[in-house]
């Protein structure tokens, strides 16, 4: 039957017919046509005999978008543990005795002796581990005699000399005085000082604001230095020396000099010259406190 339709329309012609056929028995086509399976099966390879041959390969296409990250994995096992390290080298030790090491005290190579008796020190040891030879020669501990140093002030043992200056602080403090009451201030050398001729030291009290000016009428010295400077003077007033008392701060404390009162205290000497107790007033009932320095240089 081919045969006739390629006689017939040719090797083109039968091409066409072929696909024809194929398209009809992709549907009923086949029943309809009454071919039985031998035929189907002739039309079949057939249609695979002028079949056209696969085309290239096309190009690649483009890279798709990258997938979201995956799940966090487990935690792996647990590695093998390593070898251990060598042993590090012994440490050296520093021994001690009374008595000289060669030949009585054993050690390891490069230990240390001290021979406190004599406060000398032998090593580093160079004989065997375990023997007590190889401590080698003694070195000192202790260095060369000094030279002699300079000689001291001239203080006579107990007594401050004269024309030294000493320095201090001082504090007062009530906490409900009454209105005119004393409020002891002790101002204490620390060592007992020379009296002279006056029998006391004079107390110069000297407020916050700085030596009131005025009070030189008296024709007694005036304190200038400051509480954080505290500064002594060098002559004498009213046949005593002066200590000069500089205060820091104060409350409800009248200072002599002030509102017309004294200018100058003639202190009451603390026990075994050692200083001297004043006594300024307070001004109104009430909390009374004063604090600050004081100056004096050591008269005849």
């Amino acid at each position: 039957m081919f045969n006739r339709i390629r006689d017939r329309f040719g090797t083109a012609g039968l091409i066409v017919s072929v696909v024809a056929l194929v398209a009809a028995l992709a549907g009923t086509a086949f029943a309809a046509a009454g071919l039985n399976s031998k035929q189907k099966s002739q039309v079949k390879a057939i249609a695979k005999t002028f079949a056209g041959k696969p085309g290239a390969t096309g190009p690649a296409g483009p890279a798709g978008p990258a997938g979201a990250n995956g799940a966090k994995g487990d935690t792996g096992a647990r590695g093998a543990d390593g070898t251990a390290g060598t042993d590090g080298v012994d440490g050296k030790t520093v021994r001690s005795g009374t008595t000289a090491p060669e030949g009585s005290v054993a050690g390891n190579t490069g230990d240390f002796y001290i021979r406190t008796s004599t406060n000398q020190i032998f090593g580093p040891k160079t004989g065997a581990n375990g023997t007590n030879t190889g401590w080698g020669s003694a070195t000192s501990l202790q260095g060369a005699q000094g030279n002699p140093g300079a000689d001291g002030s001239p203080w006579v043992v107990g007594t401050a000399p004269i024309g030294a200056t000493l320095k201090g602080t001082w504090s007062a403090h009530s906490s409900n005085a009454a209105a005119n009451e004393a409020i002891p201030i002790e101002i204490s050398f620390g060592v007992p000082v020379p009296i002279g001729d006056g029998g006391s030291y004079i107390v110069d009290m000297i407020p916050p604001g700085g030596p009131d000016p005025a009070a030189a009428v008296f024709g007694e010295p005036i304190c200038t230095g400051s509480a954080n400077n505290p500064t002594p003077v060098t002559g004498p007033g009213a046949g005593a020396p002066v200590i000069c008392a500089y205060a820091h701060a104060r409350t409800n404390l009248d200072f002599p000099g002030e509102a017309g009162g004294p200018f100058l205290f003639a202190g009451t000497l603390l026990g075994s010259e050692g200083g001297s107790v004043v006594a300024p007033e307070a001004a109104a009932a009430g909390p009374a406190k004063a604090f600050g320095s004081w100056a004096v240089t050591v008269a005849p």
